[in-house]
């Protein structure tokens, strides 16, 4: 994991992972993964960037900011 000016950014099976800033999360409703459960949160957030062979979308990615 390389971290780039406060942005962590992970490489896994062909994408690259780059954490938003908490401006830019997105609500993405309720989660039960381990994650959150440890955190006792009841809200998740499209968090992170996803990167891979010409696309971009967000994902729900909470490991990342830990």
């Amino acid at each position: 994991m390389v971290n780039m000016q406060g942005l962590k950014v992970l490489e896994r099976d062909g994408t690259t992972f780059v954490s938003l800033p908490r401006e830019l999360w997105r609500p993405a409703g309720t989660c039960s993964c381990p994650t959150c459960k440890a955190r006792d949160t009841k809200e998740a957030y499209w968090d992170t960037m996803a990167i891979a062979k010409g696309k971009t979308w967000t994902v729900h990615y909470p490991e990342l900011h830990s």
